[in-house]
């Protein structure tokens, strides 16, 4: 009954023992990638939003995986890799800029063009004061308008 006791008490004990150690081992994990982590301050101006994504490592590099969205100017923690930020708002371009991530904090600052649509919507709106302006300075050219 005796050998039964101590039996279980090392049983116990080396189950206590093997928990601790993968509860480290976790705890180390995690520890490690928080410190990996590099500061990344986003720039918005005050018309745009953003989203922040990653590629996605199960496909061939055209699906994207959100990570965040960012209403304002703000600063993030993220881990080494390949970041797309995706400005959003009116008219303006949505093409992403690509960021990558290695051993320094970085700043990256959005300021957007205008989207084709809108320079489109522009110049149309435009056109007959760009026409009467050419054609008053230059009216040798007026014919070929």
């Amino acid at each position: 009954m005796n050998n039964l006791n101590i039996s279980r008490t090392l049983i116990i004990r080396a189950i206590a023992v093997l928990v601790l150690v993968i509860a480290a081992g976790v705890g180390m994990y995690f520890l490690y990638q928080f410190l990996q982590q590099k500061k990344v301050s986003i720039n918005l101006r005050s018309d745009i939003t953003a989203v922040v994504s990653q590629p996605n490592p199960n496909s061939d590099g055209e699906d994207q995986i959100e990570v965040t969205s960012i209403p304002s100017s703000t600063t993030l923690s993220l881990s080494p890799g390949k970041y797309f930020i995706t400005p959003k708002g009116d008219g303006i371009d949505t093409e992403p800029t690509i960021i990558t991530v290695a051993d320094k904090d970085i700043a990256v600052t959005l300021n957007p063009d205008p989207s084709a649509e809108k320079l489109k919507a522009l110049l149309k709106k435009e056109l007959p004061t760009i026409k009467t302006v050419i054609t008053s300075k230059y009216p040798i050219t007026s014919k070929q308008f």
